[in-house]
């Protein structure tokens, strides 16, 4: 969930229902979801998180503080659930174009530039028709190869690429 607000207008109850949404949410989650992990010594976590974790964007804050949060997280999580046999990934998908980021494509908006910079691929990802678009990036996390060698990775996707991968 966000905001769009420049960061000094920002009110507080907004700013904490969007922590409270995208961050402790997925606190909850991997605390009722890992417990019994933990108790089994295996598991898998995959975390959603945003390319907004690793870079900023414009009168966003709250999310992308909260999505950054996510992604350091999932790492502590990792370091600290390690020796249960827990794993965790995280995936940031890119830029997508939906109703949201409209008004960037309207006349007189900063699409072209927003979707080259904001992007890990240079340009923004088309909305799927599949409910989990990224889906082939999760299976190659889950790889039994990497199973017992790592704890932790993060993926950047839009529309299923990952970073320095060809279109296909």
């Amino acid at each position: 969930v966000t905001k769009r607000v420049p960061t000094l207008q920002m009110d507080e109850a907004d700013w904490q229902r969007i922590l409270d949404t995208n961050l402790t949410g997925v606190l909850r989650t991997c605390q009722v979801f890992g417990a019994p992990m933990v108790e089994q010594k295996h598991g898998r976590i995959i975390a959603i998180a945003s390319l907004a974790s690793f870079v900023g964007l414009h009168e966003v804050a709250a999310y992308t503080a909260s999505k950054a949060g996510v992604a350091g997280l999932t790492r502590a999580l990792a370091v600290e659930w390690a020796r249960h046999g827990v794993t965790f990934n995280t995936v940031s998908p890119g830029l997508i174009r939906t109703e949201r980021n409209a008004w960037r494509r309207a006349p007189g908006g900063d699409w072209d530039e927003f979707s080259r910079t904001c992007s890990h691929a240079g340009r923004a990802g088309e909305p799927e028709p599949r409910a989990i678009p990224d889906v082939d990036a999760l299976v190659v996390l889950d790889d039994p190869v990497d199973r017992h060698r790592v704890r932790h990775r993060h993926v950047g996707l839009v529309r299923g690429e990952r970073p320095g991968q060809a279109p296909g």
